[in-house]
């Protein structure tokens, strides 16, 4: 059973890595300050997520069992203010010049897709896993995970079509 969870640490950090390097390569096409900003957070997030599985193997291959998840869990949340001063720190770049970019369309698309096939990858584990150090850790990464899509669709719906992104946001009423 240990060389399976060791084998599936090594798939989980091979992911995180190749994430890593997407999000690294998407933010150096990107123009867009938003997006830019966007996948180096995300790259970020990624690389600590990388550092995680990696301790978390380390230790599994010493024979020392799973570690406590409860640091990879407050660590891997995305907080709200992250993604406020995401989008506080790219507004006066974009300075209301949105367009619409075939390009970073497809970058998001393709970042969407790979933190969808994460969260499925890490909730099969999750659905399988019987120690409660495992299933700590590995919702953790479903977290993480679905708050980087969630970043990545706010940031989308913003680039697409920014009146309707602020209308949502500041939760306008309509009155009269």
């Amino acid at each position: 059973m240990a060389e399976d969870v060791l084998v599936i640490l090594q798939q989980a950090l091979a992911k995180e890595e190749d994430r890593r390097s997407y999000y690294e390569d998407a933010a150096q096409r990107a123009a867009n300050p938003l997006a830019q900003q966007t996948f180096t957070f995300l790259a970020q997030e990624e690389d600590k997520h990388a550092e995680y599985i990696q301790q978390f193997y380390e230790q599994m291959k010493a024979g020392q069992g799973w570690p406590d998840a409860s640091e990879c869990s407050e660590e891997c949340k995305l907080e709200a203010a992250q993604v406020k001063e995401i989008f506080t720190n790219a507004r006066d770049a974009i300075a209301g010049e949105v367009t619409s970019d075939t390009d970073l369309t497809d970058a998001y698309d393709l970042a969407m897709q790979g933190e969808r096939d994460s969260i499925e990858f890490y909730k099969a584990q999750l659905a399988a896993a019987a120690d409660p150090g495992a299933k700590l850790f590995y919702k953790a990464l479903v977290d993480s995970e679905r708050g980087h899509l969630q970043l990545l669709v706010k940031t989308q719906e913003f680039l697409d079509d920014t009146e309707s992104w602020y209308f949502e946001e500041e939760q306008w009423g309509v009155t009269g």
